[in-house]
């Protein structure tokens, strides 16, 4: 029996997820409503239990790709059904509603919960303004890239975000912008509608590369500068050094539970580890200080960009914020271990550090030590909140990619590193 259908025998209050984990059932359904539609890709998944899932969809037609969403609801809670489907005709896009199955499909222009999203995909239906859409997260993030705009500045990134998070995101990057950190342009902006517009940098991501030890030392250097900013003003600022620790450790143990639950709603088989390697954590950080410094707050290689002339610089800081600077670091230590395992190319635990020598030593240099159980411990706690998304995002092979996760994570903090010692 494969991990999806062991999902689906313990999810009988749902019904709607049957449809979205068979994308010709999921077709099928739309292309009743939408003819045009020749297939329907399931691309990302937010889960809770006997609630609801929410669905990201990718749709091909004969006159492109674009984003829909879909929603599977307990069958108790149809009204909710209704509220989408008028949501999707007051937004004058299409919605397709499955009552016997609790569904609603919509078209992402439909999504309440981005406000700006509906203006901007109206604009970008004019061929000469080139709208391309890259990512999508239902009722959370659309991404874009814009060809040609009206101030003449060429191409452009356009994010429609929650009105809240466009907020926190546009304060955060302007701090970091004004100390001259090597960041995108702002060109505008749009709170209430969640509208966010910024220069397109020409360049390669870091992960399209394999990064060398002169791009990590710089990185190392850049990140040093980043957490030293003034805290004044973004997101998580905390007056005194004991409001910070006990904000950090609050939030960490918010973190942490909620990473723990979410790998126990889709493996339970893996959160009985998960669950040792919280609680392990938990009690090493709860007599811990931290410093304060200004996080970039989801730091991988895929936000990196090598610009043409060598240069790095920071992309995406959408979730910046005040905190313990090692958080970066582990960040992007753990999303790399991550790919390198969905790569087939891990390295072997007792050694996975080793090659990130050059990024951890620049950064000590410029902003002092870190303390190596300090970072097995951060790294322990990126890789459980990032355990489920090989799941959220449809790995094949989802359910031994979280296994796989969980025994690296339960290494670092030392639940079965110590153990394979004695």
């Amino acid at each position: 029996m494969s991990a999806d259908q062991e999902l689906l025998e313990r999810e009988p209050t749902l019904p709607g997820v049957a449809v979205l984990f068979d994308e010709a059932a999921l077709t099928a359904c739309v292309q009743a409503h939408q003819p045009s539609v020749s297939e329907v890709r399931l691309r990302y998944l937010r889960y809770k239990p006997g609630t609801a899932m929410v669905a990201g969809l990718t749709l091909t037609a004969a006159e492109g790709t674009s984003f829909a969403a879909a929603r599977a609801m307990s069958m108790s809670d149809q009204t909710k059904l209704v509220k989408y489907q008028d949501a999707a005709q007051r937004a004058g896009a299409w919605s397709v509603t499955e009552p016997e199955h609790g569904l609603c499909v919509y078209d992402a222009a439909a999504d309440r919960h981005l406000p700006g999203l509906r203006r901007v995909l109206r604009s970008g239906s004019e061929p000469e303004t080139g709208l391309h859409a890259l990512r999508y997260k239902p009722e959370r993030r659309w991404v874009g890239r814009r060809e040609a705009a009206s101030d003449g500045l060429g191409p452009a990134l356009i994010k429609v975000h929650r009105p809240h998070a466009a907020q926190a995101a546009v304060t955060a990057h302007r701090t970091v912008a004004q100390a001259g950190l090597p960041v995108p342009t702002l060109r505008k902006t749009r709170i209430r509608r969640g509208l966010v517009i910024s220069d397109w940098l020409p360049g390669t991501p870091l992960d399209a590369t394999t990064p060398t030890a002169e791009q990590l030392t710089e990185l190392g250097a850049v990140l040093a500068r980043l957490h030293a900013l003034p805290c004044a003003g973004v997101p998580g600022e905390a007056a005194t050094e004991h409001r910070l620790t006990a904000q950090v450790h609050r939030r960490r143990a918010e973190d942490i539970n909620t990473a723990v639950r979410a790998i126990s709603a889709v493996h339970p088989e893996a959160a009985e580890l998960a669950a040792r390697t919280a609680r392990r954590v938990l009690a090493s950080l709860s007599d811990r200080a931290f410093r304060n410094g200004v996080l970039h707050g989801d730091l991988s290689a895929d936000q990196v960009l090598v610009r043409p002339n060598g240069d790095l610089a920071l992309l995406d800081l959408d979730r910046s914020r005040v905190g313990d600077p090692i958080e970066d670091l582990a960040s992007w230590i753990a999303t790399d271990l991550r790919q390198g395992m969905r790569r087939g190319r891990a390295q072997p635990l007792p050694t996975a550090l080793d090659e990130y020598a050059p990024f951890v030593e620049a950064y000590q240099r410029a902003a002092g030590p870190v303390a190596p159980v300090h970072l097995h411990d951060a790294v322990a706690v990126a890789l459980l909140m990032l355990a489920d998304e090989p799941f959220r995002y449809r790995s094949p092979d989802w359910a031994n990619e979280i296994e796989r996760i969980v025994q690296a994570a339960a290494w670092f903090s030392g639940v079965t590193r110590f153990r394979a010692a004695s």
